[in-house]
Formats: C-alpha cells, structure tokens, sequence
C-alpha cells in the first residue's frame, strides 16, 4: 500500500475511456454497466509514482474521494497541480476534516491558488501541520 510519500510535487489528471461503447451509443439494456468512464490520477511528478488513481464518472463527487485518498497518502506539503477542472478546486476547498481537528477548523487543504489557462496549484497541508489558512489568488504568470 501506498503510505507516506514524501513528495515536493504531484500533478493530478483525469482522461477519458469507455466501458464496452461511448456514452451515446450504449443500448438501454447495457445502461449503467457501460458507457463514458474517466480514470484520476495523482501523480508523483519527480518519481513519476502513482500515488492515488480512481475510476468512475467526471464530477467533483469523484474529485472529492480522489483528493480524499491522496492526502492520507501524503507525508508533507506539496504543490498539487491539476489542469484547472472545477472539481479540483470543489474537492479541495470541501475537504473533510483531517484527524485532530476540531468542528469548524479549516479542512487539511491549505489552498493557494495560482491560475493559468492550464494550471491550478493547490499547496497540501498534510494533516499533522494544524489549521492551514486558505488564500485564494489569480491571474496570469
């Protein structure tokens, strides 16, 4: 299992497949068991390690568990980079709580947002570290 990654950089991605056929083109018969499916992936930037990957739909429901899932894995701070899809951004500002917090804290997501056509970077707080402020910021550079 993958635990305690101590990585400076992670990039997450989602790309696009089907199961059996395209969305579109999935008989009533099959629906629910074929169609569109995306995979998320967080990957290691350096190492190129996968660090969390998930199948499933494209919402931020499935960001959210991605996100979920790669901060238990993480040891410390990193820059999280993604492509700029809205469900990042809903997932990492709808945290759960980190273990030790209390009600009402901030969740273990310390969010700095620098915006680009194609970049979003969130800076993770791993769990241990406390109530991480949120500071959201952007424009072109």
């Amino acid at each position: 299992m993958v635990r305690n990654v101590t990585a400076r950089r992670v990039q997450c991605d989602e790309i696009w497949s089907f199961v059996y056929a395209k969305q579109k083109n999935v008989l009533e018969a099959k629906r629910g068991e074929a169609g569109d499916c995306w995979t998320w992936t967080a990957l290691d930037a350096d190492s190129k390690l996968i660090v969390s990957y998930l199948i499933g739909g494209r919402g931020s429901d499935y960001a959210m568990v991605l996100m979920d899932d790669l901060r238990w894995r993480l040891a410390n701070r990193v820059q999280l980079t993604t492509d700029g899809h809205n469900a990042y951004l809903q997932a990492v500002e709808g945290a759960p709580i980190s273990p030790g917090q209390r009600e009402g804290e901030k969740a273990g997501w310390s969010i700095h947002v620098r915006e680009t056509p194609l970049i979003a970077c969130f800076i993770y707080a791993a769990p241990s570290i406390g109530d991480p402020s949120i500071s959201i910021f952007g424009g072109a550079g």
